[in-house]
């Protein structure tokens, strides 16, 4: 079975990006009790998602120049 902690970071990103844009996220809003708008939610995911993408290309690139070494 697939965790967080043992996701392709590059897949990981990928669910970020895609609950942003197609999760209603009406629930969590209401929970949150107006502390967070569903658009900060959005925004914050899409920000976490591009993070973790970045970090995944960092380490490839890291990665594919030890073997290069």
């Amino acid at each position: 079975m697939i965790t967080i902690k043992t996701m392709p970071k590059e897949a990981l990103g990928e669910l970020l990006a895609y609950l942003a844009d197609n999760e209603s996220f009406s629930s969590v809003e209401k929970k949150l009790d107006g502390c967070m708008t569903v658009a900060e939610i959005r925004t914050a995911l899409r920000e976490l998602a591009v993070e973790v993408k970045r970090e995944a290309a960092s380490e490839d690139i890291n990665a594919k120049e030890l073997v290069k070494g």
